[in-house]
């Protein structure tokens, strides 16, 4: 098959597409493919033939770099957040560094498989192939079906498809087993998947300020010490401990009160953006209502100097003095 029909299927992570591709040419290893994606460069766009692999494969496929980063690549929930200076697209010029590094990764370290999905490729497409919303931090469940996912157990899980792996047997339960995702899980995976769709970074300075703000209504606090509850405390309360014990092992041992940086940090940095995990996490317990969430990221996205500060104290009825009022 020719490598310019060999397009991405929606939602499919760039690391699968490039394998997928490599199995409908007959090429049998990494190696193989690289050296028929390096002479379909220099044939086709022999100028940028050096660039990051997330953006050649765009170029081989005829994509637009930028649109391709942003359906295939999951740079949106592991770069949540930038400082004014780098809030380039993903998958343009200017974020090259950030391709590079970034682009051709999931948030998990293995593939995982949903078997409704695979069964429904199977019958509409005739072949299956890996979805981005599968290899989410914290998502142990598929977002359309619910059903718990399954883990590639081949250390060459990309060079198949899903149908392939199931056929032969080498998947086994992720996480839970049979159990359905809570609402909590279910929320996160739809914040998540939200964090997929957009097209670079959001200023981590608004973004700090709109959950520092959601952060105070609730009453807690943002400072390493305090009597009010921080956000890790906040995690531990209204998160499922099954949930916890495996996402953020750490909340299980950690006093009431102590600060744990890595999710701690949400608020108490203005400058220093956090993981993306740790982004999405503090979104997923701040906000119990999907859609209050999503009107304080639009007011972000829609301009990041408007005002975020005045939006919320109006939404949740505080004054900014509250907000500036010490922790």
């Amino acid at each position: 098959m020719r490598y310019d029909v060999v397009q991405p299927m929606p939602d499919e992570p760039a690391i699968a597409h490039a394998g997928r591709m490599a199995m409908f040419m007959g090429l049998d290893s990494p190696a193989e493919f690289d050296r028929w994606l390096a002479d379909a460069l220099k044939a086709q766009a022999p100028q940028r033939s050096k660039v990051p692999r997330l953006e050649q494969l765009a170029l081989v496929v005829g994509m637009d770099p930028q649109f391709y980063a942003q359906q295939h690549s999951m740079m949106g929930v592991l770069r949540v957040a930038a400082r004014a200076a780098t809030l380039h697209p993903y998958g343009s010029p200017q974020a090259t560094a950030y391709s590079k590094r970034l682009g051709m990764l999931t948030q998990k370290p293995y593939a995982c498989i949903c078997p409704q999905c695979a069964e429904e490729d199977l019958q509409h497409w005739h072949f299956s192939w890996f979805r981005r919303s599968h290899h989410l931090a914290g998502i142990d469940a598929c977002v359309v079906h619910k059903t718990p996912l399954l883990r590639v157990t081949s250390s060459t899980a990309w060079m198949q498809l899903p149908h392939q792996w199931l056929a032969a047997g080498e998947v086994q339960p992720e996480r839970f087993g049979a159990r359905a995702p809570t609402d909590f899980e279910a929320r996160l995976g739809e914040v998540a998947c939200a964090m997929l769709q957009r097209k670079g970074p959001l200023p981590s300075l608004e973004l700090f300020s709109a959950l520092s703000t959601r952060a105070k209504h609730l009453g807690i606090r943002a400072s390493i010490k305090g009597v009010r509850p921080n956000l890790s405390d906040w995690v531990r309360l209204t998160a499922p401990d099954e949930w916890i014990s495996v996402h953020w092992p750490e909340l299980m041992t950690k006093s009431t009160g102590e600060f744990f940086f890595s999710l701690d940090s949400v608020l108490g940095s203005r400058t220093v953006p956090s993981s993306g995990f740790a982004y999405l996490t503090a979104i997923t317990v701040l906000w119990d209502k999907t859609d209050e969430m999503h009107q304080v990221l639009s007011t972000l996205e829609a301009s990041p100097r408007m005002g975020v500060s005045e939006f919320l104290c109006k939404r949740f009825g505080l004054q900014l003095t509250e907000m500036r009022s010490p922790n």
